[in-house]
């Protein structure tokens, strides 16, 4: 199957072609058997614009999902992997770095939850906010996004899950968000002996991680004040993405800086028997009274 497009500049053709990715990827969740990969042909035509086409194909890279436990890694592997879908739409890598200013990229990669497929859907719809020429992603445009990504997890959440879990999800997210506003931090760590011995909060936890809710910074860790290991979480950034308010009153540990790992060992302690408790006095709307936590 192949599709032909004549004069489009690069930019056009690399927005076309994330757009057919995506595509390509929503197909082959409607049959498994269809193949979701797509392949670019570019032919330079003149005043650098191009003809091309593309096709599908089994590449094989976009289904690997990173963590967070190694941010710079995980940000350098999803680098080359727009690097060479750049590549095929005629685009060298100054031009694919210069799509992004300031923090933009590394915020989309932690607004996508280092998920490949979710990075590349993530640009397209970012890049398609933008009038030609203006096609670069800062943090401000990713912190507005990231809030409707939130958002549309959730309403995933309420798709995919049995009512009874439904409310066990929803009454989670509202728990863990408060008790990150009230802690004013973004990441929390949960004591390794509370996920081994309490089967209700390893179960939580597991599922906000399915859905990107939460994601993994760090296993083992240890803390500066407190004996023991611990699981290292961080609320997704869409989760506090409308209180602009909280700037200056609310510690973002940037899990993209060299020493995150020295700074998540000072993030408040969220036990096992404290977070139950939060769960139970939870109100089922995820969202519902977050506003005064955020005070």
């Amino acid at each position: 199957m192949l599709q032909a497009f004549q004069g489009a500049s690069r930019r056009s053709l690399f927005r076309l072609f994330f757009g057919a990715a995506c595509g390509a990827r929503q197909a082959r969740a409607a049959d498994p058997d269809l193949d979701q990969k797509l392949f670019l042909m570019i032919r330079p035509v003149a005043d650098g614009m191009a003809s091309a086409g593309f096709f599908f194909w089994d590449g094989g890279q976009i289904n690997v999902d990173f963590t967070f436990e190694n941010f710079k890694r995980t940000a350098a592997q999803l680098r080359q992997i727009l690097y060479a879908y750049g590549e095929k739409a005629g685009m060298d890598r100054a031009e694919v770095d210069d799509l992004f200013m300031g923090e933009g990229f590394d915020r989309l990669v932690l607004a996508a939850g280092g998920v490949p497929r979710d990075f590349l859907s993530l640009l397209l719809e970012a890049l398609s906010t933008k009038d030609a020429g203006q096609e670069r992603i800062g943090k401000d445009d990713v912190r507005q996004l990231s809030l409707h990504v939130f958002q549309r997890r959730i309403q995933e959440l309420k798709v995919d899950a049995e009512q009874r879990d439904q409310d066990m999800l929803l009454k989670g997210i509202n728990a863990i968000t408060r008790f990150c506003l009230e802690k004013k931090e973004n990441v929390f760590l949960v004591p390794d002996q509370a996920l081994q011995e309490e089967n209700g909060v390893r179960e939580l936890l597991n599922r906000l991680l399915d859905y990107r809710i939460i994601h993994t910074v760090g296993v083992a860790s240890t803390h500066k004040s407190h004996t023991g290991t611990f699981a290292a979480f961080a609320l997704d950034i869409g989760a506090y993405a409308k209180f602009r308010k909280l700037e200056g009153r609310f510690r973002e540990v940037d899990i993209t800086a060299h020493d995150a790992r020295e700074r998540v060992r000072n993030s408040p302690i969220l036990e096992g028997n404290n977070l139950l408790l939060l769960l139970k006095n939870a109100p089922p709307d995820p969202q519902e009274g977050l506003d005064d936590a955020a005070a």
